[in-house]
């Protein structure tokens, strides 16, 4: 593999986890002091909604509903 391939490899994985990350972080949410609770589905579902019309989605949707 070529080092432009390589690259593009981990920019690809490198975005793919940022969009991770992104979605975790809007699934979950504080309550109290250090303890964290999922939020109701229809609200992670808006959340797919959301992420899954942006142009740039790399999720896949049957992760995104785990």
């Amino acid at each position: 593999m070529s080092d432009e391939v390589k690259i593009r490899c981990l920019e690809q994985q490198l975005a793919y986890k940022e969009q991770e990350i992104e979605f975790l972080k809007k699934c979950v949410f504080r309550q109290g002091g250090s303890r964290y609770m999922s939020i109701p589905a229809n609200a992670k579902y808006a959340i797919i909604h959301e992420m899954t019309q942006r142009d740039n989605n790399l999720l896949n949707i049957s992760w995104l509903h785990k």
